[in-house]
């Protein structure tokens, strides 16, 4: 870093002019670089469009690592990728004050100099340096003493110090929450970000002054420290971040070893703890055989799939039970049962591939249903549902998805003398669309009349398109045009016979994210708000009995994650 500012200054812009006078890798690296970033920019626009916590694009594209190192190695008077990241300390803590003052201080001069758009691109490079103060885990990492030649343990240290969550402090007293670099743009960031901007601002607002006065003021007086957040040691107890006390008598290798031995350190990070359930977690319901019996869905943040099944009143299984399976982070879930409930199947999104799979529950076991063997693939941030009836002897399933990249939905259906196969397909649908199935039976509850499949437009509107058994033809219901639904947001249905007719309600988010419920009959007229604005959840709604026709007030169970998403929770709605 150089022992004097004046040292400093002189490093910031070698390393700054390195970039253009190094014509031998220039630009082409740089546009190589951009080029494999570009996955992970598209991710994440992609994850803002869907309003999902960008976050989760790091769970689900390829660690660019080693992309980065294949193309950093070549070089010769400088250190490539891996090296790189073993002296990366001018990105942590006090040193990245260090190199921001240096950096501000030569685009300060530029200003005062008189070279305006020169300084801004000067200040823009050390702005980085500023921004890595706001990343928990950049703050209070000591890179630099955590770093060791030969012991992994440092190393680890500081590897693990990049992901954490802190409440911070400004020299005025004013506290807040931040949290680390890839949750930057996530809901629960948003005051630590726009602290974040204020002090960027603050820093452009400096480099415009210095052009005005041609003076260049003292690095204790920059703007950008009045809103960026103090300095701490490690926490006496790591396990607890709401402590506020602190020490420095303390050991790499005993530290590594807590960091391992807990999971208080695995995404996404809280402040009381390893979490039971993921935020965005898939969420699917379906009723199990006799009055109130149900199993519930969802996912920890290991990618194990759990199971709380509700029977005779009483709860089973939950998020503290073995897993079932393990599926892709965040990915979609959907479930139906048969033979009065004493049958089920739930499916899944299987890791790395995104291939769509079954899993069967008969006789009280689970085993391997062969959905799979279609090779369905689908997105990331894809949603699923299903329906299910029987005939006779013969049991029927119609699966609703958008497969991989597809801006349509792709109907899947089952039945057990014909096996899985390819059906019908919906266009002009949303990319990302949330979906929604209802299977209606006829006047007197005894078979199939229509399935319905509530999805969303590419403008947002959520619609309705049914099959009727009779005609075995798909139409669009003029009476489901619902504009007032976030784009992609989660949607949910259930149905039930009552008065002769099916009654359908439906869930869905507001573009303010508040949970809203609507009713068949008059769907324009019926909108209810059924809970504050949630961030991070989807909703699963199944009726509470069994196709037994239930009075109004007690019809529907609907199932979300709990707002901390430690545990599941369930909320009785009216019909």
């Amino acid at each position: 870093m150089g022992d004097t500012l004046e040292e400093q200054i002189k490093r910031f812009g070698d390393a700054y002019i390195s970039l253009a006078t190094d014509t031998k890798r220039q630009p082409k690296e740089a546009q190589d670089i951009l080029a494999i970033l570009q996955v992970e920019f598209e991710a994440v626009n992609e994850a803002v469009r869907l309003r999902r916590d960008p976050s989760i694009v790091h769970h689900v594209i390829p660690d660019p690592s080693f992309q980065l190192a294949r193309i950093m190695a070549t070089r010769s008077a400088n250190p490539g990728y891996l090296g790189i990241s073993k002296i990366n300390f001018d990105h942590f803590g006090q040193d990245a004050r260090t190199a921001y003052n240096a950096g501000h201080t030569y685009a300060l001069m530029a200003a005062a100099a008189g070279n305006l758009m020169g300084a801004y691109t000067l200040n823009a490079f050390a702005d980085h340096f500023l921004e890595d103060l706001f990343s928990a885990g950049h703050l209070r990492t000591p890179r630099r003493m955590l770093h060791a030649d030969y012991d992994i343990a440092p190393d680890y240290c500081a590897k693990a110090c990049t992901r954490p969550l802190l409440a911070l402090m400004q020299p005025s007293g004013e506290t807040w929450t931040a949290y680390g670099d890839k949750r930057a743009l996530d809901a629960v960031n948003k005051e630590n970000l726009e602290r974040c901007l204020a002090a960027v601002q603050a820093s452009a607002d400096e480099i415009y002054a210095a052009y005005l006065t041609r003076q260049v003021p003292n690095p204790v007086d920059f703007r950008a420290w009045n809103h960026a957040p103090t300095l701490d040691l490690r926490r006496l107890d790591i396990e607890n971040r709401r402590q506020a006390q602190f020490t420095s008598d303390w050991w790499f290798d005993t530290t590594a070893v807590s960091i391992k031995s807990s999971s208080w350190w695995g995404y996404p990070m809280s402040l009381d703890g390893p979490r039971k359930i993921i935020p965005w977690t898939g969420i699917s319901a379906c009723n199990t055989g006799g009055l109130q019996n149900t199993m519930v869905f969802y996912q920890d943040s290991a990618g194990g799939i759990h199971q709380s099944r509700f029977v005779d009143g009483v709860w089973y299984g939950g998020p503290t039970a073995p897993a079932l399976l393990t599926a892709a982070s965040f990915s979609a879930l959907a479930s139906v049962s048969w033979d009065g409930g004493n049958g089920a199947s739930l499916f899944w999104v299987e890791p790395g591939t995104y291939v769509v799979h079954e899993r069967r529950y008969a006789s009280g076991q689970w085993t391997a249903g062969p959905l799979g063997s279609l090779d369905v693939k689908v997105d990331w941030y894809a949603s699923m549902a299903a329906v299910s009836w029987a005939t006779g002897g013969t049991r029927f399933v119609r699966l609703y998805l958008q497969e991989r990249g597809a801006a349509m939905i792709q109907e899947l259906a089952f039945d057990t003398t014909r096996g899985w196969s390819r059906a019908s397909q919906f266009q002009n649908v949303m990319r990302g669309t949330g979906l929604a199935a209802a299977a209606f039976l006829n006047a007197d509850g005894t078979a199939l009349s229509q399935i319905h499949v509530f999805h969303q437009t590419p403008e947002a509107t959520i619609r309705d398109c049914y099959w009727d058994y009779n005609t075995s033809i798909w139409s669009m219901n003029p009476l489901v045009q619902i504009m007032d639904a976030a784009p992609a947001t989660c949607i949910s249905a259930a149905t039930w016979p009552g008065g002769g007719s099916n009654i359908t309600t439906i869930f869905y988010s507001d573009t303010q994210d508040t949970l809203c419920q609507r009713v068949s009959g008059d769907w324009n007229s019926t909108r209810k708000i059924v809970a504050p604005p949630l961030l991070s959840t989807m909703v699963a709604a199944v009726q509470a009995n069994n196709d037994q026709s239930l009075p109004a007030a007690n019809g529907l169970d609907l199932f979300l994650p709990s707002l901390d998403e430690h545990t599941a929770r369930m909320r009785s709605s009216p019909s």
